[in-house]
This record gives C-alpha cells, sequence and structure tokens, in this order.
C-alpha cells in the first residue's frame, strides 16, 4: 500500500523591499524640484537681464521715479522692486529706490529732503499694515507693521505737497495717502465677508466717470482685479475724494485722488503686478507724464 503523499505547505510570500521604492520616488521629487528651480532661476536671470538691457537703453533725461516700500518680507526678496522697475522701464522712467532707514529715526525732514533733491516723481509701494495708531484704531489687529517706515512716508508725502512732486500710493501707499489728510482704515478682520471679498481675491472694479483715474484708465469698469489687502479706507480725509469702488453701490472705496494738490492718485490694487495690461501701465505713464511736466518748470 503506498503511503499518503504529504502536502506541501505553500511557499511564503517575499516582501518587495519598500526602501527602493522610496529612494525612486525620493529621486524624482528631486529631479521635479531642481528642474523648477532651475527654470526659476532662469526666469529671473532672464529677467534681471531685460531690466539691465532697457536701463541701459534710458535717455539722459528719462524722468527718476523714487520708490519706497517698506520691510514687508515679499518686498526683501526683491520682487516688489523688481515689478515697479519692469512697469517704469516700460514707460522710460528711472526707478531710484528709497531706504526708509535713511530717513533718521525720528525721520528728519533736512534728510528727506536730500534724498529727494534729484526727484521727479514718488512711488509708494505695498506691504504690511500701516500702524492703527496713526489713525486712532486698535494695534492688536495690525500685522507686519513698520512705524519707522510709516513716519518716513508721510513725511515723502508731506514733502511731495510743498514741492509739487506727482505720487502714485499702491495699496498701502494708498492708505497712507488718505491718513496723510486725516483719513481712518478699517480692519476688514472685523467682517469676514468683506475680507473674504479683498484678501487674495479677484473683484471687479467701478470708476467715477469724471475722475482722473477713469480717463487715465480709459473706461470706468473693469473686471477681475487682483485684490490683497487686509486693511481698507474708512473715513476718507481732507480733501480726498474716492474715486472707485469694489461695488456698483459705491461702498467699498478701491482707490481715492488728492484735490487742490499736486497729482497724487492712491489704488488700492497692484499696477505694477499687471504691467503688461495697458490699463495698468496707464498709471505709470500718467505718473512719469506728471513727473516730465514738473521737471519743465522748474
Amino acid at each position: 500500500m503506498n503511503a499518503p503523499e504529504r502536502s506541501e505547505a505553500p511557499a511564503a510570500k517575499t516582501a518587495t523591499p519598500a526602501a527602493p521604492a522610496r529612494r525612486r520616488w525620493l529621486r524624482i521629487t528631486a529631479i521635479v524640484a531642481g528642474t523648477v528651480l532651475a527654470l526659476l532661476v532662469v526666469s529671473w536671470l532672464g529677467w534681471a537681464g531685460y531690466r539691465a538691457y532697457k536701463r541701459a537703453g534710458l535717455p539722459p533725461d528719462a524722468p527718476r521715479i523714487a520708490l519706497s516700500l517698506d520691510d514687508f518680507w515679499l518686498n526683501q526678496t526683491g520682487v516688489s522692486k523688481a515689478t515697479f522697475e519692469t512697469a517704469l522701464l516700460k514707460v522710460e522712467a528711472r526707478l531710484i529706490e528709497l531706504d526708509f532707514k535713511d530717513g533718521g529715526d525720528p525721520v528728519d525732514s533736512e534728510k528727506v529732503a536730500k534724498l529727494l533733491a534729484d526727484v521727479d516723481g514718488i512711488i509708494l509701494g505695498g506691504g504690511g499694515d500701516v500702524d492703527p495708531r496713526l489713525y486712532g484704531g486698535d494695534p492688536q489687529k495690525a500685522s507686519f507693521v513698520n512705524r519707522a517706515c510709516d513716519d518716513f512716508q508721510l513725511e515723502l508725502i508731506k514733502q511731495a505737497r510743498a514741492r509739487g512732486i506727482p505720487l502714485l500710493g499702491v495699496c498701502r501707499g494708498c492708505q497712507l495717502l488718505n491718513i496723510a489728510f486725516g483719513g481712518t482704515l478699517k480692519d476688514l478682520g472685523d467682517s469676514p465677508e468683506e475680507k473674504d471679498r479683498h484678501f487674495m481675491t479677484q473683484h471687479d472694479i467701478f470708476l467715477a466717470k469724471d475722475s482722473h483715474l477713469a480717463r487715465i484708465m480709459g473706461k470706468v469698469e473693469w473686471k477681475d482685479f487682483l485684490i490683497t489687502h487686509q486693511q481698507s479706507i474708512d473715513k476718507l480725509g481732507k480733501g480726498v475724494q474716492a474715486v472707485a469702488w469694489a461695488d456698483a453701490e459705491r461702498q467699498e472705496i478701491e482707490a481715492v485722488e488728492i484735490t487742490a494738490e499736486p497729482w497724487m492718485i492712491g489704488v488700492i490694487w497692484h499696477p505694477e503686478r499687471e504691467a503688461l495690461r495697458n490699463h495698468s501701465l496707464s498709471l505709470f505713464k500718467a505718473l512719469v507724464k506728471q513727473a516730465r511736466a514738473r521737471r519743465g518748470k522748474n
């Protein structure tokens, strides 16, 4: 009689090592990250080369436009300066960067006057929040405040008024322009719905028909402006006129003009980030036109 066959136990499955797979994905991730970084570096170098080329080709009488920025992290990367310079180079103007630290601490009006000696126009750029103590607001609700820069830029506005220097305020620059004339701001964090409409989003812009801004930009309604502000204009200062709004009912102010003063316009949006679009470049053209006109009078 044959002995019963013994059943063989199934062979144990061999586990596939996870380490090679992890290494493969790490290599892929490194390659992708390296490629992206290389493209960014090449783009930045190309952008820098373009600016250097355009800078060298400026006419000797190119208007000198002073740019004042705070020490907000984005401004420290150099991106803000580069975008403003790109826009100005397109309209044949030379950017002169002002460091708020050069104005003294506390701000010395004579030092600021020397900084503006050869300046034909001024841009106050975006950045952190304006110090709420300048308009009776709550300091606890503000972020990235730099009071030294606020004081410096308020002195720039004061001297621009006295000397007839045209001035463009962008985002916080627009807000500070209103404060310089006694106006106030509000914190959008008090209204989540309003903040959602204005921080890192897009919305339409409605301009006053009889405003300088409408004549500069060519029409009164514009679509899909990129908006990135956390403070907004509340009470208007003396001689400050609202000329653009985020709604047709004219409740949320997006731009102002100063009446009975040298050319001073403030916009909450960032035209330097959209300088390839004609309506944004038109603001820089208008500023440079005023700068040339002032130079001709002096």
